[in-house]
């Protein structure tokens, strides 16, 4: 986060000079780790040109795990290119494109920026407060998702085009300024396009670490299992005949687990919940509806289907803030 942090800083700055050496060193660090792990996850070539040279900002506040890519920005003011530029040190990977491939992204380019100069002069506005009002909007929408009012993470949005509607191109439109048009826009469709990509929801995860007889072993594990969580490591102690344990238990969970395990136990484990981190809830589809047979055999449909963890935790957490609740009573 510190090297992010430190790239938009010189992405933002006048001038090298005033920069602290530090700063400096960590945005380089951060530029060449962050392709690295790109290619080590085996990204796609396609999405990281896209990410090299097109990339607008990170997000919300700059600072977010989420990405703005913009084909219609010029590749010398896109993010990397400009730290770069500001550097002097060749940072950004080379890719390997053929002839005919280059030739035909440079048509894309070409085109791209010729569409977004009709949009610019038809409003009688700069492509810096387009590209300014598409960050914002950007920033909105993964500042404030649309499952429960939260941050996104790990969400990368493109966009893919820019074009004057037909009705348009004759009129004036009287829909109010057009950095505000443009910012609910994309706003808006952000969280479209978040809610059209199989979502899934982050959970606060507790490292939970105690202490297990041979007699309460079983209860234990039974205890972890029912509130969802799992063991991630287990000792014999030396010298005794009792197990230490290290679980991960989502933080939700949490108060209600602290009281009903030392109950089980009769009071022998005693859990110890420390913060360990985020965890991606992969099992469960907060938007899951079954449709095929085999799903529509096993989870049941209409009001015999069975409840969704991930749903039921966004209920709760939008109950509580006072937001909108589809229910069937």
């Amino acid at each position: 986060m510190r090297g992010l942090r430190d790239c938009f800083e010189i992405s933002q700055a006048q001038g090298i000079g005033n920069i602290n050496k530090l700063k400096v060193a960590n945005a380089k660090s951060f530029v060449v780790n962050f392709f690295k792990v790109l290619e080590d996850n085996n990204t796609s070539p396609k999405l990281i040109r896209y990410i090299r040279d097109s990339l607008a900002c990170f997000g919300p506040r700059r600072l977010g795990t989420n990405i703005l890519i913009n084909k219609f920005n010029e590749s010398s003011k896109s993010f990397f290119h400009a730290i770069e530029s500001r550097i002097g040190e060749k940072l950004l990977p080379k890719l390997d494109t053929k002839g005919e491939k280059q030739e035909k992204m440079e048509k894309e380019t070409a085109n791209n920026l010729e569409k977004v100069k009709k949009v610019i002069e038809h409003h009688q506005t700069t492509f810096k407060e387009l590209n300014s009002a598409m960050i914002s909007g950007f920033d909105l929408a993964t500042f404030s998702g649309p499952l429960m009012d939260e941050p996104m993470q790990g969400a990368i949005f493109i966009i893919e085009d820019i074009s004057l509607a037909e009705e348009l191109k004759e009129e004036t439109s009287n829909d109010g300024p057009f950095g505000g048009q443009i910012m609910g826009t994309v706003k808006s469709l952000c969280k479209k396009a978040f809610l059209n990509s199989d979502p899934r929801i982050v959970e606060g995860m507790y490292l939970c670490k105690m202490q297990a007889s041979p007699e309460t072993y079983g209860v234990i594990y039974n205890v972890i299992h029912r509130f969802r969580g799992r063991v991630i490591q287990e000792e014999i102690q030396n010298g005794t005949n009792f197990f230490l344990v290290d679980a991960l238990i989502p933080i939700v969970e949490g108060f209600e687990f602290n009281s009903h395990i030392r109950k089980m136990s009769s009071g022998i484990a005693q859990p110890q919940l420390v913060f360990y981190g985020y965890e991606v809830n992969v099992n469960n589809d907060p938007l899951f509806l079954p449709s095929t047979a085999e799903e529509l055999e096993e989870h049941g449909a209409g009001d015999i289907l069975v409840d969704n963890i991930a749903k039921q935790l966004i209920e709760r957490v939008r109950k509580q803030k006072g937001l909108i609740i589809t229910k069937k009573i």
